[in-house]
């Protein structure tokens, strides 16, 4: 059971200088409290960060850096119950330059990495799964892929460099569809095809992913909140790959409907990272029917199921003030929820948590005073 047993950050956005906390390996939950503002979204940005090398926040490393500073600095301790082991995580940037570590050493691949140790993130931006762009749903299924499968990341890799070298051909025949040499077809084949055999088996994991999630989902809810009487459908929506469809047939649908307006664009149109999936509530669309509460609890329920089927402890869960338009009843839910994945649940909010009769002896609350 993998655990984070500390945390320090050095000139990590709002903490211009050092801050250290120690968590208690027996409590589940940990609740880090006090006023907006004082650092507590920070401290769950720079756990995301340990596991992903990218904030849940922003895009640009170095909005992490304290103003007037050129780096950030972050060391996790984690433990291993399992193995009895446990690990340094070294991360941050000086200048240009990420430094990644483990138990002192630079790592070589993200894979040696998320071996260690894996974060799930819980946050209001993850209502954007159900009303955002398709973006944000891809990222979801990525992160959730990487957890499941270290591999994933070295999958992707080689997938990126395939539609890269791809889209540089359609780029060098960018508006010529009409006279396209034999030459430039037969490579344009070669890089569709490998293309297409990369994609189709990651489609593939991705299906069978949504259907243990969608299963699990709705398993809790029966269990968790029968009342609510709520069924939740997760649908994978290529961009044009077709299911069962051989590699010559998708070339001949290609051709005829969609590689003219490729070469006119110079881009590829379709693809795994074109791809997306929908979350729908009695098979509507929660975007468009479900209240905000409805919303707020499946997207919760999703993450939850994910960690179920990763296994017991197999990943630390950070959620960032999320449960602030529940009613004592579905906090209540919830807090049942999280507490039957016995994972580490590291949460914040802003105020003086309540904490239920039943719940004091697995929670640890730290109180983060004020802005440093």
């Amino acid at each position: 059971m993998c655990r984070v047993t500390a945390i320090s950050c050095t000139e990590l956005r709002n903490f211009s200088d050092k801050i250290q906390k120690k968590f208690d390996e027996s409590a589940q939950f940990v609740v880090l409290h006090g006023p907006n503002g004082a650092g507590k979204t920070t401290l769950l940005e720079a756990l995301f960060y340990g596991c992903y090398l990218k904030s849940f926040r922003t895009s640009h490393v170095h909005d992490l850096i304290s103003f007037g500073r050129n780096n950030f600095f972050i060391e996790i301790l984690i433990s291993d119950a399992q193995s009895e082991q446990t690990h340094t995580i070294s991360v941050g940037c000086d200048g240009e330059k990420k430094v990644i570590k483990l138990d002192g050493k630079a790592i070589k691949t993200h894979k040696q990495l998320l071996e260690k140790y894996r974060v799930l993130g819980l946050t209001e931006n993850d209502l954007d799964l159900i009303s955002g762009a398709p973006l944000e749903r891809r990222t979801f299924l990525n992160h959730a892929q990487m957890l499941f499968d270290v591999q994933f990341v070295e999958r992707m890799r080689v997938y990126r460099r395939s539609i890269n070298q791809r889209n540089a051909l359609l780029f060098s025949l960018k508006g010529g569809q009409n006279h396209v040499s034999t030459s430039n077809l037969h490579q344009l084949n070669v890089w569709t095809k490998n293309v297409w055999e990369q994609g189709k088996d990651e489609v593939y994991r991705f299906k069978t992913m949504l259907f243990s999630i969608e299963q699990k989902v709705n398993e809790l809810l029966l269990r968790h909140c029968p009342s609510d009487q709520l069924k939740i459908t997760l649908s994978y929506d290529p961009a044009f790959y077709q299911e069962d469809e051989s590699y010559e047939d998708f070339w001949n649908r290609y051709t005829k409907d969609l590689m003219s307006e490729e070469i006119r664009q110079g881009r590829g149109l379709w693809g795994l990272h074109l791809d997306d999936f929908s979350i729908s509530l009695f098979d509507k669309s929660m975007r468009r029917f479900a209240s905000r509460g409805q919303q707020k609890l499946a997207i919760l329920l999703l993450k939850v199921a994910i960690l179920h089927l990763l296994g017991t402890g197999t990943a630390v869960f950070i959620v960032d003030d999320f449960m602030t338009d529940f009613d004592a009843r579905r906090i209540h839910q919830v807090l049942q929820i999280l507490r039957e994945t016995k994972t580490q649940i590291i949460m914040t909010t802003p105020l003086q948590f309540f904490i239920p009769q039943d719940f004091a002896g697995i929670m640890q609350l730290i109180e983060i005073e004020g802005k440093i």
